[in-house]
């Protein structure tokens, strides 16, 4: 059996806290980027379509399913996209008020949510590697947090694609694997 000098320990150790820490930073800086770029964005007007869906969310809180009846009974709407979307749109309308940034946080509340799920799903996939889980996490939450596409969308009033349906999803793909 080999002699192990304490001095390899050691500098195993603080090897091992220097990675630890350097992932910890590039972590924390990719969720600097991600929260200023939130905060730079969900206070904006709405635009074009999100003013629809805004409207829409106030006439469910104040009609209920009527909304969707046409005009001299109801609220004339069309059904634009899934009504669980808009269902809960309208529950945090009716909690957080008209503001755009509570409706915006709707989306970025669903995109903390897929991001938990993926890196519960990641670890799902390498629990038996260890090695490889915390970079296997370090990956899928880079390449998610970095993901352009997501961030833009996810501050959307007028895009279930990048909220719920994301969530769904990746729920979906994690069950079906289990």
């Amino acid at each position: 059996m080999p002699m192990i000098k304490s001095s390899n320990i050691v500098s195993g150790i603080k090897g091992l806290g220097m990675r630890r820490s350097l992932l910890a930073l590039i972590a924390l800086s990719l969720i600097s980027v991600t929260v200023i770029t939130f905060a730079f964005s969900i206070s904006k007007p709405y635009t074009l379509d999100e003013v629809e869906e805004a409207r829409m969310a106030q006439k469910i809180n104040f009609m209920g399913p009527k909304t969707f009846h046409p005009s001299p009974e109801g609220g004339g709407e069309d059904i634009s996209h899934p009504l669980l979307y808009s269902y809960l749109n309208a529950i945090f309308y009716r909690l957080f008020g008209p503001a755009e940034v509570s409706l915006r946080s709707f989306g970025i509340l669903w995109f903390i949510f897929s991001l938990l799920l993926l890196l519960r799903f990641t670890h799902e996939i390498f629990k038996d590697k260890s090695r490889y889980n915390i970079a296997a996490k370090a990956v899928t939450a880079s390449l998610y947090l970095l993901n352009p596409l997501l961030i833009q969308h996810s501050m959307l009033l007028n895009n279930s694609d990048n909220t719920i349906l994301t969530f769904a999803i990746i729920l979906f793909v994690f069950q079906f694997y289990r």
